[in-house]
């Protein structure tokens, strides 16, 4: 039950007791109450939640993402949740945006859009730091863009579910709720950090395992896990996943991201055609997509059709004009 109004910021921490001192103090001025869940820290987390005036809940992590955020989401009394990690920071110019959504009614979820920035470039949906993004990200290069929900009402049962790259649109989709995209720039620091990095993959590949065990159809957990495989080499494991996943045609809307990597690792494995068959019905779909347009000119660059490059490059640059990666492959035809 709602008891009070506004908006609670809704965080999971554990051993990171300076990001999350500096998450709950930049956003002070935008959450009425925060709720901090902590899944077993040995440092001064918790005492640095209490004093900022969070409510501080003990989980017993089991390997699952979904549980500890669950958790923190049954102590929220307020109608409007924000989720954040530690390692993250809503622009300041977007507070007064969303201090004023939050005024009205609790009926629809927020999509906010996230740079990822990183220290070095990774492909197609890599993109080159812009002058005004560059006091978040010292030491980043360019940043990889994800947009997911992220504000979203308070509702008994919108709970998260998968052990990892855990989601809410299992509920969304149960109650109706309208999903808005919105602009208000998230900026992520966390991938800059090659410590904190790898502790990250080594954690995340066996929640993947886990999860597609459990959900052999989810085509999320399946592109990411693939993901993975591709970063060690495994390329025919990952090849085989995917074509799992995406065996019935009618899949390869769902998510561009399963179908983009499988056209990746089929042009890396020298299987041209099969990629150039599957990167047209691609495009179709999702033309606001950067990679499409990257691995489409790719593609037609590596099988000696400049011509059709050209056209796919003049094309994906009137709809993403800064890409420096269309700009490299603009240079090699």
């Amino acid at each position: 039950m709602n008891s009070q109004p506004g908006l609670t910021l809704a965080v999971i921490v554990k051993n990171e007791a300076e990001l999350l001192a500096g998450l709950l103090h930049h956003h002070r001025d935008l959450y009425d109450a925060a709720v901090v869940v902590d899944t077993g820290s040995t440092d001064n987390s918790k005492e640095v939640a209490v004093k900022a005036g969070a409510k501080v809940l003990q989980h017993q992590w089991a390997d699952d993402f979904s549980a500890a955020r669950n958790q923190g989401l049954d102590a929220i009394t307020t109608p409007w949740v924000l989720q954040m990690d530690c390692d993250e920071r809503l622009d300041p110019s977007s507070f007064m945006e969303l201090k004023e959504i939050v005024k009205g009614p609790a009926d629809f979820c927020l999509e906010l859009p996230i740079n990822n920035y990183t220290s070095t470039a990774k492909g197609g949906e890599w993109s080159e730091i812009q002058p005004e993004n560059q006091p978040w990200c010292e030491n980043a290069v360019g940043y990889m863009r994800t947009c997911p929900v992220r504000l979203f009402p308070n509702l008994p049962n919108l709970r998260f579910q998968g052990v990892v790259h855990e989601n809410l649109l299992s509920g969304i989709e149960n109650f109706g709720l309208k999903i808005v995209r919105g602009t208000q720039l998230i900026h992520h620091t966390g991938l800059l950090n090659a410590e904190g990095r790898d502790r990250r993959e080594i954690l995340y590949t066996r929640l993947l395992q886990k999860k597609v065990s459990q959900v052999p159809n989810d085509l999320n957990a399946l592109a990411e896990y693939s993901r993975i495989l591709v970063s060690k080499g495994e390329l025919a494991k990952a090849e085989t996943l995917l074509l799992h996943g995406l065996s019935n045609e009618n899949k390869m809307g769902l998510n561009p991201h399963a179908n983009l990597l499988l056209i990746e690792i089929q042009a890396r494995l020298g299987k041209l055609d099969l990629a150039l068959e599957r990167i047209g019905p691609t495009i179709h779909q999702h033309p606001n997509h950067l990679l499409c347009w990257v691995q489409a000119s790719a593609l037609h660059i590596a099988t000696g059709q400049p011509q059709k490059a050209k056209i796919y490059l003049e094309q994906g640059l009137k709809l993403f004009p800064t890409s420096a990666v269309l700009r490299q492959l603009e240079a090699k035809v």
